[in-house]
């Protein structure tokens, strides 16, 4: 029996800590996004006028840059909300063992001054503003002739600006889906049946985490 909850613990606790590395990784993919867009704007700003490249080339790269990291951010971000919502419902959810608390008391108890998805729309947001602020200046400098790039990359901002105010957003309601979803299963016996046979019977093919 001891052997058992010593079993039990340690998967709990395999599980909380990736949980926390997948937090970690999101944090990071943030500090990377916003030291790189620092920089870039230093590298631009830190060039002759004359030698700049253009500045819908650099505006567009920047976007697609932001938008790469807003996916990747998303993707760790929701199997971080994944696993935890499995520790919630299968874990921790009318668990005794006080030693099984750790995402219940985390989740609930006194929390900083912002949460992570807040933090990711504000940095996306600010570096996408940052980019249009750019662009604008730009457009208002230029003939009507010259108009036709800057205005199409700004409506590849528009798109990344509107995606970056929606991060939250879209995470709270994965975090809802995955919690009702392993709530679902935890209380259908015959739900767990099937997912043990068609894991036995499956065919071989690549499998998302």
């Amino acid at each position: 029996m001891i052997q058992l909850n010593s079993n039990r613990l340690e998967e709990y606790i395999t599980l909380r800590e990736e949980l926390i590395q997948s937090l970690a990784h999101s944090r990071n993919i943030l500090n990377a996004t916003a030291t790189f867009m620092v920089a870039s704007f230093a590298w631009y700003f830190g060039q002759a006028h004359e030698g700049r490249i253009a500045v819908s080339g650099f505006a567009i790269f920047l976007y697609l840059v932001l938008m790469l990291s807003m996916l990747l951010y998303t993707v760790t971000a929701n199997q971080a909300f994944r696993v935890g919502a499995y520790i919630a419902v299968f874990w921790e959810s009318r668990d005794s063992d006080r030693r099984l608390a750790w995402h219940r008391l985390n989740r609930r108890g006194p929390s900083g001054s912002f949460r992570i998805p807040n933090v990711a729309s504000i940095v996306y947001f600010t570096a996408g503003v940052t980019v249009s602020a750019l662009l604008g200046q730009s457009i208002l400098a230029r003939t009507a002739r010259q108009f036709e790039p800057l205005v199409t990359v700004a409506m590849v901002g528009f798109v990344q600006i509107f995606l970056s105010l929606n991060i939250s957003r879209y995470l709270r309601e994965q975090r809802n889906y995955f919690e009702r979803e392993w709530r679902r299963i935890s209380e259908s016996p015959a739900l767990q049946s099937q997912i043990h046979d068609d894991y036995e019977t499956i065919p071989s093919r690549i499998m998302l985490p």
